[in-house]
Order: C-alpha cells, then structure tokens, then sequence
C-alpha cells in the first residue's frame, strides 16, 4: 500500500473518531455528534451562555387579519363561469323576460313532454328529493335575482324550465340553454 493511500485511510479514520454520522431511514438526514469520539447530543456551543429560548405565550387572534387578501386577485369574469355562457345569451334572455314580464316558471313533468328533446335517453320524472333541492333554488333566486320564478304543472313556453331524469352515460345532469325557438329550451335534466 502506498503512503499516500494510507494516508488517505488515516485520514478517514480520523474524520469516523471526531464525528459520529447517523443516517435516519432515508431521510438522508445528518447529524454531527461528538469531537473526540464523545458524546455530546444536545451540546451546542454557538449560543452565548446568557440566551434564554423564547417563551411559549402564542395567542391565537380574535379577529380575521385584515391584510389576508391583499394579495388575491379578483376575477370579473372568471374562465370557468364564462366557458357555462351561452353565445348572446344576455339577448336571448333578456327578450324572453321582457316577453314574460321577468317571471320564468318550472316545473316537474309527470309524463314526458311532447316536443321533441334531442339526446335525451329514458326519460323519467323528478323525483322528490329533486324537486326540493329545485324548490329550494329558486326559492333563494327570487330574493336576489330581478326575476319571480314559479312553479308550474304547463310546459308550453320558451320561458318554462323543466325538470326531469334521464339516463346519461358520461354526465350527471345537462340541460338546454334558453331559446325562443324550441319548447326544450331552458330544460333540464338529471
């Protein structure tokens, strides 16, 4: 062996005696302890001996920072709320109202519809948890909403959304955007 490779090796042994190296299950995590081949876990001699740690004494607050949102950025009209318009809807929808005096109706048909609904497989009635949970929005769209929405058993009317069941393979409900043409208009489905 030569003196420069066992020199090499003496060095090395030297490093394992001044330092104990612990590898933590896959951390990869290194802790250095002991000089001289000794313990000294929890010896740290960085600090100066007149360093008191900080004393627990968090108090949570007891109202919201009012610089939380400072940085949020607000959306006028958000991509995923545009992507659900329908191309001049505000037109459509606004000659619907004024033709109705702003009152759109809805409701559940016990029997399927005569006009024609393209797309729509094994048609059935809403059931009763659907009509509450249509009741309900409603309900809560007449208090905020420039619209009166009420209920209706008469079908016949562009502004007339009806809601019933139907199969879909790769949805959970669709509907039909709002129109004057077709009595399917505004219909949904789920």
């Amino acid at each position: 062996m030569s003196d420069t490779i066992k020199e090499r090796s003496l060095e090395k042994d030297l490093i394992k005696k001044k330092y104990n190296y612990y590898h933590l299950s896959g951390l990869s995590m290194l802790f250095v302890t002991g000089c001289n081949n000794e313990s000294s876990i929890g010896k740290f001699e960085g600090l100066t001996a007149s360093y008191v740690p900080p004393i627990f004494n968090y108090v949570p607050p007891n109202q919201p920072d009012p610089n939380f949102s400072l940085l949020l950025v607000t959306e006028n009209k958000p991509y995923w709320v545009n992507s659900l318009l329908m191309e001049n809807g505000e037109e459509i929808v606004g000659q619907i109202l004024s033709q109705h005096s702003r009152v759109y109706l809805y409701g559940f048909p016990q029997v399927m519809p005569t006009y024609e609904m393209p797309d729509v497989k094994m048609w059935a009635k809403a059931n009763s948890e659907m009509q509450l949970a249509t009741r309900q929005l409603f309900s809560g769209l007449n208090e905020i909403l420039d619209i009166t929405f009420t209920e209706t058993t008469d079908f016949d009317g562009q502004n007339v959304i009806g809601i019933a069941s139907s199969f879909q393979s790769n949805t959970s409900g669709f509907s039909y955007f709002p129109n004057i043409s077709y009595l399917v208009g505004s219909d949904v489905f789920i």
